[in-house]
């Protein structure tokens, strides 16, 4: 049997579900990896974070450098205000999840989206639960995205 490797088995299953919810510490390990606005650059995928997460950057550059990324549309920043997503929201706070975590993990189960964390232990087990492992994914993920994407540019192709 050939032998798949887990990256690129998300990639495949990433292909019908291309909208990532990035959650805090994935935010703030991009922002420390220096390539939160490389994230614009990763073709067919939307990353999207909610108010929630916004206000948990609480590091002056850390708030600069991802209200730049929002602003020039490589980030897009919700509030939740579907009854359904906040209902989600109330059940994951419940469960010890800070409200960052569950208001990502709220939509993107709503939604279909992916969830894109850094986290372990529990909001890690709850996000596998919720939305499937082919869902979850973690800033290396991106990083790798990120990394294929320049060398491509490189070589003058689109990924």
């Amino acid at each position: 049997m050939l032998a798949i490797s887990a990256l690129k088995l998300v990639k495949i299953k990433m292909a019908s579900n291309k909208t990532v919810m990035v959650d805090t510490c994935s935010i703030i390990n991009l922002i420390k990896a220096e390539s939160l606005l490389s994230i614009g650059a990763i073709k067919d995928h939307r990353f999207t974070t909610t108010n929630d997460v916004a206000s948990e950057v609480i590091r002056p550059h850390q708030q600069e450098e991802l209200s730049t990324t929002v602003s020039l549309n490589i980030l897009e920043q919700i509030s939740v205000t579907d009854i359904e997503e906040l209902k989600l929201v109330v059940e994951l706070t419940s469960l010890k999840l800070g409200l960052g975590e569950s208001s990502c993990i709220a939509v993107a189960q709503s939604r279909g989206w992916c969830f894109c964390t850094d986290e372990l232990g529990r909001c890690k087990e709850i996000a596998k639960k919720r939305l499937g492992q082919n869902n979850l994914l973690d800033t290396n993920y991106l990083l790798e995205l990120i990394k294929k994407t320049q060398h491509n540019k490189i070589k003058g192709e689109n990924i």
